[in-house]
């Protein structure tokens, strides 16, 4: 039998992505990526854990470009971008981006040969 998973990310009205999270009712924690296994905060599980779609927008904490990779063009930049929304995401940056820890980044959608995928663009602003 086939796993077949719902995505990661999806686009709202405008056209932005948004994250497929889950948010528990517990203690008020927001999750990515969705899973049933049980808060990382406080425990909870089952219907205290809702899905949620979670905006974007975060602080980069860490970046990596990587110079050997098996099925992407190389080389790219990989972030850890903590979402305001408390989440920790690790995904590619916008080609051509100039990471600094503490800028402040939102996802936007970028092509990968021909197919779409969720990415982080940069700003100049930092994070106080």
């Amino acid at each position: 039998m086939e796993v077949v998973r719902p995505p990661l990310w999806i686009t709202d009205e405008r056209g932005a992505p948004r994250l497929r999270g889950v948010h528990c009712t517990g203690c008020g924690a927001d999750l990515f990526p969705p899973q049933e296994y049980g808060c990382i905060r406080c425990g909870a599980y089952g219907e205290r854990l809702e899905e949620r779609d979670l905006p974007t927008e975060g602080t980069v904490l860490s970046f990596a470009e990587v110079h050997v990779h098996q099925s992407h063009p190389v080389p790219f930049t990989l972030a850890d971008v903590e979402l305001d929304a408390g989440p920790i995401v690790r995904a590619a940056l916008a080609p051509g981006s100039k990471p600094r820890i503490g800028l402040r980044a939102h996802g936007v959608v970028g092509a990968d040969e021909g197919d779409a995928r969720f990415e982080f663009a940069l700003s100049d602003e930092v994070q106080q």
